[in-house]
């Protein structure tokens, strides 16, 4: 439960850093982009069954955010930290009756590690955002419900 807790607060964090990077940063990005990404939202798991304007909507935002999640990283040089990426891949696979199989299951999957490896960038991308933009965290108290509402209602709004 704590490590749901801890992914629920990393992912509201994101989802935040990301609403205002997209806000303070319009990109246009190529219509065949977000076309692939829309295709793929359609045979995602947990997408199947949004109407057309929020799958949309969705693959424009993710499109647009990988446009400057790459060019931050790009520029600020940040590189994917393997460390990061092997604790992550741990958390993980401690939920596991053999954690240590799932672990090389992950590196022996270059899909699923790939999968980790955005997600560890999109973190250290939010982290070197947090760090040079000034902005500070505010506290406030929530339910865990509240927490699963608020990421439910976040998934569904892209």
């Amino acid at each position: 439960m704590r490590r749901e807790l801890k992914g629920l607060l990393v992912s509201r964090m994101k989802d935040e850093v990301f609403t205002k990077l997209l806000e303070k940063n319009p990109v246009e990005v190529p219509r065949n982009l977000i076309d692939s990404e829309l295709e793929h939202l359609k045979t995602q798991e947990g997408m199947q069954g949004f109407d057309a304007q929020t799958l949309e909507t969705n693959a424009q935002k993710r499109v647009k955010l990988g446009v400057l999640v790459s060019e931050i990283a790009r520029q600020n040089q940040i590189q994917i930290d393997p460390d990061r990426v092997r604790g992550t891949i741990e958390t993980i696979a401690g939920s596991y009756e053999k954690p240590e199989e799932v672990v090389q299951w992950y590196y022996g999957n270059q899909e699923m590690l790939a999968g980790v490896q955005s997600a560890v960038m999109e973190e250290q991308i939010v982290d070197w955002i947090m760090a040079h933009s000034g902005a500070e965290v505010k506290e406030e108290d929530m339910s865990f419900q509240a927490l699963v509402d608020a990421a439910k209602q976040a998934k569904e709004q892209g």
